[in-house]
């Protein structure tokens, strides 16, 4: 069995939950999780949900899901625009 990193905290595995890695120097975590839960990110989510004996995403799948980048401030600012109403 091959051993990674240690981890830094305490943790839950779960099989049904992927792991999105963003490159933080193009897309802020806050933006893109607005952005899954609007209507577009939405319907984007459903067109890659596969259904077994459970609904799920493949990786592989939400790898290849084309999520609109808008520059870093423009994302700041939906961000802080989205606050607003919460």
């Amino acid at each position: 069995m091959r051993r990674g990193r240690p981890l830094r905290e305490p943790v839950s595995f779960e099989s049904s939950i992927i792991r999105i890695r963003l490159d933080v120097r193009r897309c802020l975590p806050d933006f893109l999780f607005e952005w899954l839960r609007s209507p577009l990110g939405s319907a984007a989510m459903g067109r890659i949900v596969t259904f077994t004996t459970v609904a799920g995403i493949k990786g592989s799948d939400l790898a290849r899901l084309m999520v609109p980048i808008p520059s870093l401030a423009q994302q700041q600012a939906v961000i802080e625009s989205l606050r607003t109403y919460v």
